[in-house]
């Protein structure tokens, strides 16, 4: 397996499992003088703080663009921006006690900084131990610092769960609450003359935007956006259609049928057992991730790759083969299923190359390289428009970012899309992509007696 840098993975968060289990420590949590949240609107867009130019940083006195960051708000902050959001269509009380319910605002962790987590990060030249601004714990005009471990905790809030006119409420909103906070206070969370925008979360990921989120703050994005995405879908019991709860800062949901002295152990075990547990359905509901395979198919020693594209893509485009994974199938066997159905091709090898979890609603795409056993395409016209091979120095100048030395016949998805990693993997001539002698692919399943 490769060590890729994909999008949306990488994030700087310590998720604290154990801990958020305890409602008191949730609380505490949102209590903290050192919480902060993150804000989504309806269309779960992100609240991103764009700093002012730093001048002259060019070296020819010239502002140069600062990068904008996740727009973290302290507690005060926030409690204004709701007290402005519900004016005109209120869903909450008010009370600023409420953010520590997770029907309302949801734990992310706690910002440790990219890579802490397993010893050091593979993604260089992100200093990820630094906060972006909201998270300093010093002055908005001084450097943000490396915060002491347990200092900083990061929530996010869906504003359509405070007030069913949220949909309107304007970046600008926010910085004249900043600016009134700023003129009350000596201090302020962002510096002056920050602005605020609303950011998709694909496009603040999109090397295209001017600039793009840093990686760790992307990650956290993604995070927040796949678990609002979860919450909105799953409403319901998914067993007994009675309303469910949100639970854990978040990270679960449970229907709301009461269920007599049962743990969470004990809960979760009767639902996976398909029983229900006595005094009730109480069924419990985690976050759901939707596997995908996504592959990249070469033969002859690696010299050509299978690519296929759909009628959806802009014009030249062609990516990796992918499909959902199906109840009863390891990586391997969807590999080799989706390609015989999509392109009818038999599959041998398959290996493991990186994985990159894909916020739209909630996927996980799981990146293979895979040995091609036959060479001739069948195309499955209702999944595909086509299915070719491709020679590896079309690829080269592809990913290279000069398709006319290709004809211009090949572009390939954007360097956000883990089928552009895949694609450079493939055009550098990784080990990974490279399969010596072909090896037949396992036999069928005798027939049963």
């Amino acid at each position: 397996m490769d060590v890729a840098a994909n999008t949306y993975a990488g994030s700087p968060l310590w998720r604290h499992n154990a801990s958020r289990r305890n409602s008191e420590a949730v609380k505490a949590a949102a209590a903290s003088p050192a919480a902060r949240w993150a804000l989504y609107d309806n269309d779960l867009r992100l609240l991103t703080a764009v700093p002012p130019p730093l001048a002259g940083a060019n070296g020819e006195g010239v502002g140069v663009p600062a990068v904008p960051r996740v727009a973290w708000l302290p507690r005060a902050l926030l409690d204004v921006v709701l007290s402005a959001v519900r004016v005109g269509g209120t869903k909450g009380s008010g009370s600023a006690g409420e953010l520590d319910s997770p029907d309302l605002s949801v734990f992310l962790g706690e910002w440790i900084g990219y890579g802490a987590a397993d010893g050091g990060g593979c993604r260089g030249g992100y200093d990820g131990d630094a906060p972006p601004p909201g998270l300093a714990t010093g002055s908005a005009n001084s450097p943000p610092a490396s915060p002491p471990a347990g200092s900083l905790y990061c929530h996010a809030i869906r504003l359509s769960t405070v007030s069913a006119g949220a949909r309107a409420f304007s970046p600008i909103a926010v910085e004249h609450l900043v600016a009134g906070m700023a003129s009350a206070s000596a201090t302020t969370a962002f510096p002056p003359g920050t602005s605020f925008a609303w950011a998709h979360v694909r496009a603040a990921a999109t090397a295209g935007r001017s600039p793009p989120l840093p990686p760790a703050d992307v990650a956290v994005a993604a995070h927040g956006r796949s678990l609002f995405e979860f919450h909105a879908r799953h409403a319901y019991c998914g067993t007994c259609g009675a309303p469910s709860v949100a639970e854990e800062g978040g990270s679960r949901r449970r229907c709301s049928v009461a269920v007599a002295a049962a743990t969470a152990e004990a809960e979760v075990e009767a639902v996976t057992a398909g029983g229900e547990p006595s005094g009730g359905c109480g069924g419990v509901w985690f976050p759901r991730t939707d596997p995908v395979a996504i592959m990249l198919v070469v033969r002859r020693g690696g010299q050509e790759v299978l690519l296929g594209r759909q009628a959806r893509f802009p014009a030249d485009m062609w990516s990796a083969l992918a499909g959902f994974m199906e109840h009863g199938e390891g990586i391997e066997d969807t590999v080799r299923r989706e390609v015989m159905e999509e392109a009818g091709i038999r599959v041998g090898r398959v290996r493991l190359h990186s994985t990159q979890p894909w916020p739209f609603p909630y996927s996980l795409m799981i990146g293979c390289v895979a040995e091609a056993l036959s060479d001739t395409i069948t195309v499955d016209t209702k999944e595909m428009e086509d299915v070719r091979w491709f020679p590896r120095e079309d690829v080269v100048a592809a990913v290279s970012g000069d398709p006319g030395a290709s004809g211009g016949r090949l572009r390939v998805p954007p360097s956000m899309a883990i089928a552009h990693v895949l694609l450079r993997a493939y055009a550098m001539n990784s080990p990974v992509c490279v399969f010596g002698e072909p090896v037949a692919a396992p036999a069928a399943p005798a027939a049963a007696l």
